[in-house]
């Protein structure tokens, strides 16, 4: 969203976004928005009537701006793991359970075969 045209517009669609507040713009040219429902401790008020885009937050948008949330956002990002660290397990869980697919297709095998002697 570029412009406050455009936010006053999803207001009326959607009138639960009156809580988002326009803070600013971010270099790329979007809104930048804080909520007037965080607390002192910028804790939801009414965390179980979050909105949609609460909900869902962080998202790519995070991503895409480098993971920098707006200021005071509640959220924050903790490096438990490096990216190299995290593609290894994947790749190695990924060959497990190719592995795991292999063999039950060699059990299912194996069972037909018995199956079919036994009927023979």
């Amino acid at each position: 969203m570029s412009n406050e045209k455009q936010f006053r517009k999803m207001v009326k669609e959607k009138p639960e976004y009156a809580r988002l507040v326009i803070t600013g713009k971010s270099d790329a040219g979007t809104l930048i928005f804080s909520c007037s429902w965080l607390d002192s401790n910028n804790q939801c008020k009414d965390y179980e009537n979050r909105l949609d885009i609460c909900e869902e937050f962080p998202n790519k948008m995070v991503i895409e701006s480098q993971g920098e949330f707006p200021e005071g956002c509640g959220f924050t990002i903790h490096i438990h793991s490096s990216f190299d660290v995290v593609l290894k397990k994947t790749i190695q869980r990924e060959k497990m359970e190719n592995q795991w697919q292999r063999l039950k297709q060699r059990l299912m095998f194996s069972r037909k075969k018995t199956d079919q002697s036994k009927n023979d």
